[in-house]
């Protein structure tokens, strides 16, 4: 007989509209989630100081999200399957600055996706609004993606650009 358990620290600090929560899973302690809509399949481990925040944020099951990390999810967050993301790294759906002129085309909210299989390798891994980093993907420690990314490859650099390195059998 399967025993489904969830472990959330007691000093993690959840406050959501709309939450779903799978089952296994565990939010280690000083994480907090402050969403409109948080959902978050089986199997995932949402590390220490981890800040989960915005209006939609999706995770799917086997997410694993190290230390330090913070997911924006304003414009709308969705990570699938089997996905891990280092420490400290910056997942991001939005930018905005008070007193921005008009007319400036950087301001504004645009849906981040993060597909099956993708590994923001190491720590400090930067993703820009708007990004779909494409099944089995990878970024390097220190990189910033900036555009969408081809399935399977390997990406590094600040802007991140496609490396000629075998990741995949």
């Amino acid at each position: 007989m399967r025993v489904a358990i969830n472990i959330i620290h007691p000093t993690a600090h959840i406050r959501c509209d709309d939450i779903i929560i799978g089952d296994n899973n565990v939010i280690h302690e000083n994480v907090r989630i402050l969403c409109k809509r948080f959902h978050m399949g089986s199997n995932c481990k949402i590390h220490n100081g981890v800040f989960i925040d915005g209006d939609t944020v999706t995770l799917g099951d086997n997410v694993w999200i190290g230390q330090g990390s913070h997911l924006d999810g304003k414009g709308g967050l969705y990570i699938g399957n089997d996905v891990t993301i280092g420490y400290n790294c910056y997942i991001w759906t939005h930018a905005n600055r008070a007193g921005m002129p008009d007319g400036c085309l950087l301001v504004g909210e645009k849906e981040t996706h993060i597909m099956d299989k993708v590994w923001l390798m190491g720590c400090n891994v930067v993703v820009n609004p708007g990004v779909v980093m494409c099944r089995g993907s990878i970024a390097l420690a220190n990189s910033v993606v900036t555009k969408n990314t081809i399935p399977g490859r390997v990406y590094g650099g600040v802007p991140a650009v496609e490396l000629d390195i075998e990741a995949w059998e």
